[in-house]
């Protein structure tokens, strides 16, 4: 406050926060300076008095301005800001899709099934960091974007200025360099090995039904989806949840009621017939399918 630092510029620097707190304030204001940064309130474009922006006491650490075509009619900025760039190495979620078959009993029963694919493993010579014999000293920020991994090129053209943030041209957006690569995965972290999985496949499950599983351990994280072809049967039909099969039946057994053997996934299960039965009748076994 000028009224407590005595300093020269100490009124005009607080001037400068109200109005950068006015501009928070005020939403479009706010939205203009989200969407062009600091260049919005830059010369004619600004409110304050002689053009001033309230926010070049903010960014002014960030900016810097590239040697080439400065006074052309396009003029590029590069800015490397917005805080440490996190690790990459789990945030990508890799999918792998797999088809099995199984049989129509296996699809009632349910079964385990021992499915194989491909798993992206840390690599045991570098332990992951890409480097030789993963010696940290061959590790360094990326001198390009400081260690973010991007890079923001603004433009100025003849409808304002407009931002774009993109992948650092000089580390490919690791935030890192790396003097010497390991030798072994050739700077990727991992190897790719085949893996083995047991899945188990519920009783019930229906034709084309999928099921994801997990697979933590890999260097990328690993959604496996899985899709259940199941054979049909020659002494089943399903339909929902019900299981539909026929019989032959003599006729004096149809007429005068008896016991039959009826085919079920657990196997025959016989059935007393009632007297009267007719052909094409539908009779149910509990429990059965």
């Amino acid at each position: 406050h000028p009224d407590i630092n005595k300093s020269a510029g100490a009124e005009k620097k607080f001037k400068e926060i109200n109005e950068a707190y006015e501009v928070l304030g005020d939403p479009q204001k706010k939205a203009n300076y989200d969407r062009f940064g600091s260049a919005a309130f830059d010369g004619g474009a600004s409110s304050f008095e002689g053009g001033t922006n309230p926010f070049d006491f903010f960014n002014s650490f960030s900016t810097r301005q590239d040697d080439d075509d400065e006074d052309g009619f396009f003029t590029s900025f590069r800015t490397t800001g917005g805080g440490p760039r996190p690790s990459s190495s789990r945030e990508e979620v890799n999918k792998i899709y797999k088809t099995i078959n199984i049989s129509f009993l296996q699809s009632i029963k349910g079964c385990n099934y021992e499915i194989q694919y491909k798993s992206n493993q840390v690599c045991k010579e570098c332990r992951g960091n890409k480097a030789f014999k993963g010696d940290k000293s061959y590790i360094s920020s990326c001198l390009g974007c400081k260690g973010y991994g991007y890079e923001v090129i603004r433009s100025k053209g003849l409808f304002g200025i407009m931002e774009q943030r993109i992948t650092c041209r000089y580390c490919g957006g690791s935030g890192e360099k790396i003097a010497k690569v390991c030798t072994t995965c050739k700077k990727q972290g991992y190897v790719t090995e085949i893996k083995s999985m047991n899945i188990s496949i519920r009783s019930g499950i229906k034709n084309g039904e999928v099921l994801m599983f997990d697979d933590k351990e890999s260097y990328h994280e690993q959604k496996i989806h899985v899709t259940v072809v199941v054979e049909s049967s020659k002494v089943f039909r399903r339909e929902g949840d019900n299981l539909y099969t026929k019989i032959f039946v003599n006729p004096l057994v149809l007429f005068l009621g008896g016991d039959v053997n009826v085919p079920t996934p657990f196997g025959l299960k016989s059935f007393k017939l009632p007297p009267g039965t007719n052909t094409k009748d539908l009779l149910k076994l509990k429990g059965m399918g």
